[in-house]
């Protein structure tokens, strides 16, 4: 079986940053905020990676010149 998880790339204290549209994330940080089976359900798919959700902040494109959106938005 391929693991496609990110976790067994992490140091013992390494974070995963991910961005998403406004309401995919699952979380009551999301407004809108999308139906539970129209999300990516973070939390739960966090926990089943064995990580924690620690923070949710809005993200500021512009603070990232590099960042480019990959998604049909």
């Amino acid at each position: 079986m391929i693991n496609y998880s990110a976790v067994h790339l992490l140091h013992v204290d390494g974070e995963i940053y991910l961005t998403l549209c406004q309401g995919q994330g699952g979380t009551p940080a999301d407004q809108p905020m999308r139906a539970w089976a129209n999300s990516w359900q973070v939390v739960a798919m966090a926990t089943y990676a064995g990580l924690v959700l620690i923070n949710v902040i809005p993200f500021n494109k512009e603070q990232f010149q590099e960042y480019g959106s990959t998604g049909y938005r």
